[in-house]
């Protein structure tokens, strides 16, 4: 378990974080001394992003989902400083009335990281958008 921490270290570049602090805390949610949970924001306050959480854990059999590690993370985030996900509606709709057309919307969001968006979606935004312009 050491020796996989510390590549996910140096491939993250993250070689300020002790690795015994998290073969321990891997090892404390293994003996189920410390939540699941508690483990997760730990990780992730390290440094290590989502994937990368569920990853440690998994390599210390700790049997998590992507989707669980992405909620405790997200719902503390917002808990925290009430820092949300931006809105992928909001982004189509700030790129619509900046004049941009749907094609260019959807190169748009790829860019900002939304990943790939569907036409269809975008359209459908774009066209609510168009109806309270109009009113």
């Amino acid at each position: 378990m050491k020796k996989l921490v510390e590549q996910r270290n140096k491939e993250l570049g993250l070689s300020e974080v002790n690795v015994e602090d998290v073969v321990n805390v891997v090892g404390e949610v293994k003996e189920g001394k410390m939540s699941k949970s508690k483990g997760m924001l730990y990780l992730y306050d390290l440094g290590y992003d989502v994937v990368d959480v569920r990853d440690t854990l998994l390599e210390g059999e700790v049997n998590v989902s992507y989707h669980f590690c992405y909620n405790v993370i997200s719902n503390n985030r917002v808990m925290r400083v009430g820092e949300k996900k931006p809105s992928k509606s909001a982004a189509i709709r700030e790129l619509y009335n900046q004049g941009k057309s749907v094609s260019e919307i959807g190169e748009e969001l790829v860019n900002q990281g939304f990943g790939y968006t569907n036409s269809n979606f975008i359209t459908s935004v774009t066209r609510k958008e168009r109806m309270k312009t109009k009113k």
